[in-house]
Parts: C-alpha cells; structure tokens; sequence
C-alpha cells in the first residue's frame, strides 16, 4: 500500500511540474484570437503606446486623458450624511467636504475597510472611513486643522453582525489625490 501512494504522489508531483502534460507553446505563436502583426510602422520611443513597435493612428497618438475622467472641480458635491445614509452610488464619484481626524480616535462605524491606516473623515457630527493616502496636514495621530473638499468614490461593504445586531451595509470613501 505505502508504494502505490509514493507513486501516487511522484505521478501527481510529475503532473504539476511538466504543466499538466500539454505541449509547450512555440515562442512565435500567436494566442487564439491575436491577429497577428502585420508589419506596422515602428514608434517614436516617447509615443504613449502599450505595444512595442507599433504606432497608434493619429487620432490616438497623443489622447487627451481629462475626456476620460471628470475633473475634481465638476464632480457634485455631497454631503457626509447623505453619503453614509447610502443616497448616493457605489462607484459614484463625488467631492465631500469634512475634516481628516486619522484613526486614533474612532468615531465612525465598524474597523478600518481595507487597512489598519485608513482614516476617518468627519462632517457634522457624520463620520466615515476613507481608505487611501493621508491628504496634507492630516496623520494617523493629528488630524487636519481645518475642513477641506476631497474628490472621493463612495464604496460599500458589509459590517458583520455583531451580538443581537444583523449584518449591515456601511458606506466609506476611497480618496484619491489628483496630481
């Protein structure tokens, strides 16, 4: 019995090792649905193209990147309450304002998103997690001075439940700093 298992397990082992078995793709194969390159004109090397040696259209040469998303100053601006009441959409973004207060004093619902350095933002006695990097004046231990706006993208995850108290939605931000 012990030898049917040792073979047993070098086949296995043999298996995983040899990628299951199939043959090996030739280096100059193209996957299933790649059309293959036909000889395309080459690209300057400053030209925002992904694929090496071939040159966008002109239309695509140089993209005007703002069209893509909008900009901070046009996003709607939110308040903090109607955010955490979930009157606004997951994914959605939006300018809040309110006052980085960091996490050493908790005040909004349930632990840190995502990690242990997501921060609160605090606006009319409403507050939530913000999971992304410390904005300007604002740490971990010393909240911000003053209250200021934040293009954010509301997010939504589930509080487990806790004692006599159901599972619940909660609503936080993910703050992402224009450059």
């Amino acid at each position: 019995m012990r030898s049917v298992m040792q073979c047993l397990a070098f086949a296995v082992g043999i298996t995983v090792a040899g990628g299951c078995g199939g043959p090996a793709p030739r280096v100059d194969e193209q996957p299933r649905g790649v059309v293959a390159d036909t000889g395309g004109t080459a690209a300057p090397a400053d030209s925002p193209t992904d694929i090496p040696g071939v040159a966008p259209p002109d239309s695509l040469a140089h993209p005007d990147m703002s069209s893509l998303a909008p900009a901070a100053d046009t996003l709607p601006l939110m308040r903090l309450r109607d955010i955490v009441a979930g009157r606004a959409a997951v994914g959605q973004r939006v300018r809040v304002e309110g006052t980085c207060i960091g996490y050493s004093r908790v005040l909004a619902a349930g632990p840190q998103p995502r990690t242990r350095s997501d921060w609160q933002l605090v606006a009319d006695s409403v507050s939530a997690w913000v999971v992304g990097p410390y904005p300007p004046g604002c740490s971990g231990a010393v909240g911000a001075p003053e209250a200021e706006v934040y293009a954010v993208t509301v997010a939504l995850d589930t509080l487990p439940a806790l004692g006599a108290t159901p599972p619940r939605p909660r609503y936080y931000l993910i703050y992402t700093p224009t450059g």
